[in-house]
């Protein structure tokens, strides 16, 4: 890859990100779910969802090591910005998270939301929250035999 300071960026970056199907920006993946973590490190992905179904977009995730109080921030993503893997239909990433307890916090309606959860080396942990009614651990439905990565069509629209 190549590394520059290309459009609006706070210094030198290198730009990575997956396709699937059609080359172009609309078919890109978040490549943090197709990358194995250093060993030792897991992934955190997550769908969150206001009260009434509809995605969130742009709210502000706070990530807490229950054994280092070490914090991480990130926001889930807003419309046009990544989109979603096709199994794990997800609208929030962050990767390289050493494996470990980790308390995941949001604000939603004036109400603090909390869950703890395990990240495990090498893998991908996953919850989702759902507004007023709060987290899930449930994992995402595992696909049959018709699943198709390349069938991702409504990927893009984080209003579904």
């Amino acid at each position: 890859g190549l590394s520059g300071e290309a459009g609006r960026v706070t210094g030198p970056h290198l730009h990575l990100e997956i396709r699937l199907g059609k080359r172009n920006y609309f078919s890109t993946l978040n490549p943090e779910l197709w990358l194995v973590p250093p060993e030792g490190w897991g992934v955190l992905a997550a769908r969150f969802y206001r009260t009434n179904g509809k995605e969130m977009q742009g709210e502000l995730i706070e990530i807490t090591s229950v054994y280092t109080g070490q914090i991480w921030y990130a926001r889930t993503y807003t419309k046009g910005a990544i989109n979603k893997d096709a199994y794990y239909q997800e609208n929030f990433v962050v990767s390289d998270l050493p494996a470990g307890l980790y308390q995941v916090e949001l604000s939603y309606i004036g109400k603090l939301y909390s869950q703890t959860i395990d990240i495990y080396p090498g893998r991908v942990s996953f919850l989702s929250f759902y507004g007023q009614d709060g987290f899930n651990l449930d994992p995402p439905v595992a696909p049959g035999e018709d699943f198709n990565p390349f069938e991702a069509d409504d990927a893009t629209d984080l209003d579904n």
